[in-house]
């Protein structure tokens, strides 16, 4: 029997609204937990077998979807949130000492947002950070901001950031989706379970279920109806 996971959706946007439960039959999905994360709820549904066959204990179940669960805010905090973050944001022409990791991660980001025409945007932070808390600017501030937007405002060394604007700042949510989602995927992976799902606001990874695809809907402007469907059996859908 497949499995469906229905979403409602803007656009392309994957928000599942209820319960993995929907999934399928209880031999399909053996633990479902909901955790609240910093980007929304997520949702962990895993099979009470591991790769052998054997049975996995309620509790060490939960400790895996738990597990998953951290992993994934412990990523999106990290490339949101961060003291390098921060760092970089600060009103300045250059940011020394910065994690070098973090470093190349964010060049690798503009690398790819220049190869896809701005996808990912990651040097945005100048014009997205006017709508926080609700606001809405006025159509001179955002001009002014998108003047401040850019890959081509950062340059790199190996544990630096330099601005040719220092008003110019980085905002990574977008690909933070990517990383959480990632996150929580290796946990789930390593942790020897038969297979599993995670799902997120903006994502959705499944694995184990090689011969019988999930088959994940798609719904489009904000209605219920169900655009579409991708069948899926291991690996990620994923929209920012």
């Amino acid at each position: 029997m497949k499995r469906t996971l229905r979403g409602a959706a803007v656009l392309l946007s994957l928000t599942f609204v209820f319960s993995l439960c929907a999934c399928g039959s209880g031999s399909d999905s053996d633990f479902e937990a909901a955790f609240d994360t910093s980007f929304g709820t997520v949702f962990v549904s895993l099979s009470n077998r591991d790769s052998d066959g054997k049975n996995v204990g309620r509790a060490e179940l939960e400790s895996i979807a738990r597990q998953s669960a951290e992993a994934a805010e412990g990523a999106y905090v990290y490339y949101t949130s961060s003291e390098s973050v921060d760092y970089i944001n600060a009103n300045v022409d250059a940011s020394l000492d910065c994690d070098a990791d973090f470093i190349s991660e964010f060049e690798r980001l503009c690398t790819l947002s220049d190869a896809t025409n701005g996808a990912f945007q990651p040097c945005g932070g100048a014009y997205t950070v006017l709508f926080a808390d609700g606001n809405t600017p006025d159509e001179a501030a955002k001009a002014a901001a998108l003047a401040k937007v850019g890959t081509d405002k950062f340059s790199f060394s190996e544990t630096a950031v330099f601005k040719s604007d220092k008003e110019a700042k980085i905002d990574l949510t977008p690909a933070a989706y990517g990383y959480a989602l990632e996150a929580a995927a290796k946990v789930l992976k390593d942790s020897g379970i038969s297979h599993a799902v995670f799902a997120s606001p903006n994502g959705v990874y499944v694995f184990g279920r090689t011969d019988d695809p999930y088959n994940i809907g798609i719904s489009a402007d904000g209605t219920e109806k169900c655009a579409g469907y991708l069948r899926i059996t291991d690996g990620y859908v994923f929209t920012a």
